[in-house]
């Protein structure tokens, strides 16, 4: 635009819509190089795939992947069940120590 059409709204509207347009038909013209394959054999100068004369990086860590399996298979200690058990054990010994004494057993019938 000029400066004598440099406020005019109608040609602002005019140069979106001439805009809109090529890119609509840069998109239809993008979209038949792809469905033809056109794009997939090469690609511009700068970005051509080169060959490389070094050998592909290991990405390999023994160390680390045998550490971390080792991390998924520890858990946490259950307190809970950890606790059950002593009781049990310490039940169970003070029930074979009272047979020993021979104190009698009461069994609680809250019913």
């Amino acid at each position: 635009p000029t400066k004598k059409n440099a406020g005019d709204p109608r040609r602002s509207v005019a140069d979106a819509r001439r805009s809109l347009a090529e890119t609509a038909t840069q998109k239809g013209v993008l979209e038949e190089a792809i469905a033809t394959g056109d794009l997939t054999s090469g690609g511009t100068i700068r970005f051509q795939s080169r060959k490389t004369l070094k050998e592909g990086l290991d990405q390999t860590n023994h160390h680390y992947e045998r550490h971390s399996e080792l991390r998924k298979t520890a858990s946490l200690q259950n307190f809970l069940k950890t606790n059950k058990d002593l009781v049990r054990s310490q039940s169970e010994a003070n029930v074979r120590l009272h047979d020993l004494l021979g104190k009698k057993r009461e069994r609680e019938t809250p019913f």
